[in-house]
Order: structure tokens, then sequence, then C-alpha cells
């Protein structure tokens, strides 16, 4: 778990320092998420094997719980989550999501390009939807 952990961090710290020395521009992740919608839109390219829908979600995040819309299939699932701002352009959302009588837990990492955007990869630990494949990636929109 900590090597994979470390193993998103250094890439997506790359591609995170590629995008701001790019743009001339810093970015930053939120210090909290509370009150706050996070769009995603994952990455088709890995729709096969994918542990996530492919489409679009939106997180309506509360203090310590959230709502994920499955926005194509008008499905919703609440759930509990932590969130760590481990850097100016880097978050790690942990989550407990109520699915039926199963509980799916993950992680997202975010990573900045804008203040209100960037990439993230989904990493499935354990849950309902366990294929081969175990992580997303995307997209992000960030609205207050």
């Amino acid at each position: 778990m900590l090597v994979k952990f470390i193993w998103l961090i250094m890439l997506f710290g790359l591609l995170s320092s590629t995008s701001v020395a790019d743009s001339g521009q810093m970015c930053h992740v939120p210090d909290a998420l509370n009150g706050k919608d996070l769009i995603l839109s994952v990455d088709e390219e890995y729709s096969f094997n994918s542990p996530e829908v492919i489409g679009l979600m939106q997180y309506s995040f509360d203090i310590n719980s959230f709502v994920n819309y499955i926005i194509q299939d008008n499905y919703i699932f609440p759930g509990k989550y932590t969130y760590q701002r481990i850097d100016s352009d880097l978050g790690l959302i942990s989550v407990f999501e109520v699915m039926g009588d199963m509980i799916s837990k993950y992680q997202i990492l975010l990573v900045c390009i804008s203040d209100i955007q960037g990439y993230f990869i989904y990493s499935l630990e354990y849950g309902e939807r366990m294929p081969n494949v175990k992580h997303d990636t995307g997209f992000y929109i960030l609205r207050e």
C-alpha cells in the first residue's frame, strides 16, 4: 500500500511539475473539500477493465461525508471521506462509499493544473467492483 502511494505521488509529482513549469503559473488544490463539488471525467482508455464507471461523476462534499452522483446513470452513493492536502498542488481523498450492502474503499489523488481543475488517479483498495485493473485516471473540475 505504501509503495503504491509513493509511486502515485512520484508519478503525478512529475506530471504536476511539468505542467506548472510549462504554464509558468502555480496552482493549488483546496485546503478542504467541505461545501465543494468535484466533477470527475473518467478516462475512457481504461473502460474495459475500469473499476469506476466511465463518464461523469459529481462528488458533493460536507465536513466528513459526501454524495457521489453518477451523472449518466442517475445513481447516488453516499459515503465518508478524509482529505489531506499533501502539497500545494497535490491532494488525497480517502473514501469509504456505501453501495447497497457493500462498502468500497478507495483513494483519489488530485494533481492541479489550475486552482479549479486538474488530473486524478482513482485507486480501488476493495469493494463491489474489483476488476483486474484497480486504477483509473481522468480530469477533474472543482466547484464552490
